[in-house]
């Protein structure tokens, strides 16, 4: 591929400059492909999941890919930011449908195990969701940094809803512990990941006290954005009888006798 620079200079120079390659390839035009792959591999590679009622996991991803699109379209972000966020929205709705694909392998290495396995396909995909941007640049370390902050709390912010519904699913109960789980450890880690970033590059604002309560704010937003992400998988998930049984097994749960959700049934 040649880009040619042209404009109209009249008696001041040629309209046309020197061509300059650029390499491009075709999986440039497909955004998020690694994401795609790994969630085509989620859904095919274990035996459990070749079945069509695993499609249904697809519903909450497209959903927020969807949202995604319609927040960009009002608030028409510059392009950096809108590919960088549209990664983040991504990694965030296939790393969730990841996690939920693969929650009877999970509920198979027990709890502590289940989580630092879940904690390491989340960093995984936030890798492959940040390299969606092709470049290595200070910024684009940055946002990579922040998402694997975002994804690492989507999945900690169960532990404190497993750990105080003592093994027992009340649906109100435990998506209010979830949501505040989410946002906690979300305005907690902001604040490091802001004094990280700084140390690792050398930028210090003038004033670090400031910044750092913005930071803790806007770590609860962003946070509030992810647990949200988490609820439009629960709202599917808990409602589909091959998805439902590996969400309670693999967070260790049992139904509430008083619960609405439906006891889930065993494949």
């Amino acid at each position: 591929m040649r880009i040619i620079p042209s404009y109209d200079l009249g008696a001041l120079g040629p309209g046309t400059g020197e061509p300059v390659p650029y390499d491009w390839h075709w999986y440039y035009s497909v955004p998020g492909l690694g994401l795609w792959v790994v969630l085509a591999l989620a859904l095919v590679a274990p035996k459990a999941n070749r079945t069509p009622g695993v499609v249904w996991i697809l519903a909450p991803v497209l959903l927020v890919a969807l949202l995604w699109l319609a927040i960009a379209w009002i608030s028409k972000p510059v392009t950096s930011d809108r590919v960088m966020f549209g990664a983040m929205a991504l990694s965030l709705a296939v790393g969730s449908a990841v996690l939920w694909l693969l929650g009877h392998v999970l509920a198979q290495r027990g709890r502590d195990r289940a989580l630092v396995l879940a904690l390491g396909l989340a960093l995984g995909i936030a890798l492959v969701g940040a390299s969606w941007t092709q470049d290595f640049t200070e910024q684009t370390l940055g946002f990579a940094s922040l998402l694997v902050v975002l994804m690492l709390t989507m999945v900690l912010g169960y532990a404190p809803a497993v750990h105080l519904s003592r093994g027992v699913y009340r649906p109100v109960k435990f998506l209010l512990l979830l949501g505040a789980g989410t946002v906690a450890f979300s305005a907690l880690g902001m604040p490091l990941w802001f004094l990280l970033s700084s140390a690792a590059t050398g930028h210090w604002p003038t004033n670090i006290p400031l910044v750092l309560g913005a930071t803790v704010a806007g770590g609860a937003l962003m946070g509030a954005c992810v647990f949200l992400v988490s609820l439009l998988f629960i709202l599917v998930g808990l409602r589909r009888p091959l998805l439902r049984p590996r969400f309670f097994a693999c967070l260790g749960l049992t139904i509430a006798p008083d619960a609405s959700t439906p006891a889930p049934a065993i494949p």
